[in-house]
């Protein structure tokens, strides 16, 4: 179980020389079956700790969450139609499960979320969160708006991974109706050494098919979920 609290992975970081939004973090200690980057709760200074493997996904599994994926046009707005997961995702915003699709109010994503996953041993994996309705689903000029991103993610011990941009929250305004989040995990060919050149500075029009594909990465799971700004609009 690969398990990210991205905030609390940003805090552990030191940023690289000229680099926007980029800085490297130590990598915990493997259990054989399972993996938690991230603090432990019961011990916020320490930096990681194990959680169990859940089951296994079965074939059946996979196609409702692509076919989830698809009826919010995930697929194609993000995914390329032809996009089948190998694993599922669990993400959770405050300690609590975040299911697919859920449409959560924009004050409930303040704080980090925890991106959860099975990594197999040997496996190399990159994630981001992309907004593709930004600023607003009827003039989405801006998609995607890339609110997070890492990459050379493994369960090797005393290795190291790079949050390239560091989690921003979603920032909508009480007139753009409900954004859809997607969560993307993509499987890399192999560790990469990354500079600061290697993702766009800004965060808007990102790509992230494409930037993934230039680094010899496939998308390999992804899950989403909405927001929305209930304030009262003056």
């Amino acid at each position: 179980m690969l398990s990210l609290p991205l905030f609390a992975l940003c805090l552990a970081t030191v940023p690289l020389a000229c680099a926007s939004d980029a800085s490297s973090v130590q990598s915990p200690k493997l259990n054989i079956t399972s993996l938690h980057i991230g603090p432990d709760p019961s011990n916020p200074m320490a930096p990681y700790m194990m959680t169990e493997k859940p089951p296994s996904d079965s074939p059946k599994a996979l196609t409702e969450i692509r076919e989830r994926l698809q009826e919010a046009h995930i697929l194609p707005d993000i995914l390329p139609p032809s996009f089948m997961p190998e694993f599922s995702l669990s993400l959770r915003y405050a300690g609590l499960p975040v299911s697919m699709g859920q449409l959560l109010p924009l004050n409930n994503t303040v704080g980090e979320p925890i991106i959860e996953f099975d990594a197999p041993n040997g496996d190399v994996f990159a994630a981001t969160i992309v907004d593709p309705d930004a600023p607003a689903p009827a003039r989405h000029g801006y998609r995607s708006y890339r609110h997070f991103l890492a990459a050379n993610l493994d369960a090797q011990p005393n290795s190291t991974s790079d949050v390239l941009t560091t989690y921003q929250a979603p920032h909508l305004s009480p007139d753009s109706g409900a954004h859809r989040y997607a969560v993307i995990v993509f499987r890399q060919a192999r560790r990469i050494d990354f500079n600061p050149d290697d993702v766009p500075r800004s965060r808007v029009r990102f790509d992230s098919v494409q930037w993934a594909k230039s680094h010899k990465m496939s998308p390999v799971a992804a899950t989403y979920f909405t927001v929305q700004n209930f304030a009262s609009t003056p």
